[in-house]
């Protein structure tokens, strides 16, 4: 057995810049007769109600699988870097650049 590891480094302002304007993806899956089927997507760090209902533990045994998963939490679209929604303050913060972001999201 063998394992990759690779490293890099990647300046804060490159990942930033990459989050100023965040793009909303869908996903879908073609059908054979060419319609498409959005595929849903679970976000493992979503937090709903101050619980993280898609972290699932126990899914060893089937019956634990089906009770860990029926509170889980399915989204249609989804961003993969974000540095705009992460910003403290009010509206002004979302619009000011320089403004820089508490929390940054990416995938």
């Amino acid at each position: 057995a063998s394992s990759l590891v690779s490293e890099c480094t990647v300046p804060l302002a490159n990942i930033l810049k990459c989050g100023d304007n965040p793009i909303l993806y869908d996903l879908f899956i073609e059908n054979s007769d060419g319609s498409l089927v959005p595929v849903p997507v679970r976000i493992l760090n979503l937090i709903k109600d101050q619980v993280r209902p898609n972290l699932n533990f126990d899914t060893s045994v089937w019956k634990n699988f089906m009770q860990d998963h029926a509170d889980d939490v399915l989204v249609r679209r989804f961003l993969l870097c974000d540095s705009i929604s992460g910003r403290a303050g009010g509206p002004e913060a979302f619009l000011d650049p320089d403004q820089a972001p508490v929390v940054f999201r990416w995938a």
